[in-house]
């Protein structure tokens, strides 16, 4: 190679360079996020400054390092850019900070989505709504509404609020919808648990004593707790007020007279009178 073609080379590739920094991109950026660029054959990761929300924007280099928003893409940007990555569908399930979280419609061949994905830039999202997405090789970027699902998504919403169980779902639905109804239905119980252990807590802690543990009856709850440090005999309460049913110790029937706050009182007040026996079965362990 001869000094002339060194020369026209290093023009070459200044030139390069400089169309390369002249040049607009179309992508989608998340905050403190990057874009990868590829120009002549080469790869560059371009850090995004001043990204305050996720979307699809204009993007212009500033070096090889780091690049600049120049405004957020037209409605045929987008669509242009959309069509050139590979669409993939979803179930909404449900949504944190403006960003909503699905599970694969269907299971593919050719992928395999595992649990909960984050997606972007969904409009007008809803619980069981399916949607495609594209998926730019990190993250999905909500696309449309799979409107033909939508009957679909409102008896499913209709189901979780009537309590059916996932198992009376079973072969009724596309595997990301019964996915999105098994993910709602358990975070609904372990809420409704997180409810009646709070109630049942409070009520025993207002006076002093420590829940320890309950078990749900059909028509009330089987209470364990202990007080000052020593186990109480299992108590039987109603599931509206917590009224006793059985105080596990004689009350001489007036048993129905206490609820579990007042009946904490009175175990207290009677080990130190003694007038109940604490015997060995409900001491410490």
């Amino acid at each position: 190679m001869n000094q002339d073609d060194i020369l026209d080379l290093v023009n070459q590739l200044e030139y390069e360079e400089q169309d390369f920094l002249d040049r607009i991109f179309i992508a989608p950026v998340l905050p403190r996020g990057s874009v990868v660029a590829l120009a002549s054959g080469l790869r560059y990761v371009l850090r995004v400054y001043r990204v305050y929300s996720p979307n699809i924007y204009r993007i212009q280099p500033v070096n090889f390092k780091t690049a600049k928003i120049v405004g957020t893409a037209d409605r045929t940007q987008r669509e242009l850019y959309m069509r050139r990555l590979p669409q993939v569908n979803l179930v909404l399930v449900s949504a944190k900070d403006d960003v909503w979280y699905g599970v694969q419609q269907s299971v593919n061949d050719n992928y395999r989505i595992e649990g909960l994905v984050p997606m972007y830039l969904v409009q007008n999202g809803g619980m069981f709504h399916s949607v495609c997405c594209r998926y730019d090789g990190k993250n999905f970027w909500y696309d449309r509404h799979d409107y033909q699902r939508q009957q679909y998504a409102e008896e499913l919403s209709q189901n979780i609020f009537q309590g059916m169980t996932p198992k009376q779902l079973v072969g009724k639905y596309l595997y990301g919808e019964y996915e999105a109804y098994r993910y709602l239905y358990d975070a609904y119980l372990k809420k409704l648990r997180e409810s009646k252990e709070y109630r049942l807590q409070q009520a025993v802690e207002f006076s002093g004593g420590e829940l320890v543990s309950y078990v749900e009856r059909q028509s009330g709850y089987t209470v364990h707790m202990k007080v000052n440090g020593r186990k109480m005999p299992p108590v039987t309460v109603s599931k509206d007020d917590f009224t006793i049913q059985s105080a596990g110790f004689c009350l001489s029937g007036y048993d129905q007279d206490f609820d579990l706050t007042s009946l904490v009182n009175v175990w207290k007040d009677g080990v130190e009178r003694n007038l109940i026996y604490v015997y060995g079965g409900h001491d410490n362990d």
